[in-house]
């Protein structure tokens, strides 16, 4: 992109801000294992995911502003997921930050040492097989619908909706007819055959 011209630097932003909104609105859960480095815009690829991982040893920094760019086509993305002091903070400084920050950024939901990592991926991964696949969807894209729910009235009009349609859904039904049998749902899995 270096030796790119003007409208071909925009046309490849471009490109690379519609991939962030696919992920944005990806109806299934995205769950991320981070490992190694995380500068710039791969900070963007962390938080499309709904929920992040990242190896103790990991490094992270928004390094943009130490090349002299701004971190511009992640920055709606990663203030959906991040602390927005924390990211104003990160992206004007392109500072490394440490493990407890990553954590109170909101960027990661969990850090650990890799053997860590992989059992709380595992464990997120059981909870979601665990959940109607029908309310996972439902839950994602009715936490996109309420970022852009301008006042109260279509907030209530909205989960109110959603709420009635899943109590009645076939879905809905199963979940609640198990729960009253004390017994497994019919989606339930599990990745260990021991469970």
């Amino acid at each position: 992109m270096k030796g790119y011209a003007f409208d071909k630097n925009q046309k490849d932003s471009v490109q690379l801000f519609a991939m962030f909104e696919a992920a944005a609105q990806c109806p299934i859960p995205i769950v991320a294992k981070v490992k190694g480095h995380v500068m710039g815009g791969a900070n963007g690829l962390v938080a499309m995911a709904d929920i992040a991982a990242a190896c103790s040893d990991t490094v992270f920094a928004f390094s943009e502003v130490r090349l002299g760019l701004v971190p511009a086509v992640i920055s709606p993305f990663v203030l959906a997921k991040m602390n927005k002091a924390s990211a104003r903070e990160k992206m004007i400084t392109g500072r490394r930050f440490s493990e407890p920050e990553r954590l109170n950024s909101g960027l990661v939901q969990f850090v650990g040492a890799e053997k860590a990592v992989d059992r709380f991926i595992n464990e997120i991964t059981e909870a979601i097989l665990n959940s109607g696949p029908e309310a996972v969807h439902t839950t994602i894209q009715l936490l996109g619908d309420l970022d852009r729910c301008s006042d109260w009235e279509q907030i209530k009009e909205l989960t109110t909706r959603v709420i009635a349609e899943r109590r009645v859904s076939v879905e809905g039904q199963e979940g609640l007819t198990a729960f009253f049998d004390k017994r497994k749902p019919t989606w339930s899995k599990s990745l260990n055959a021991n469970h």
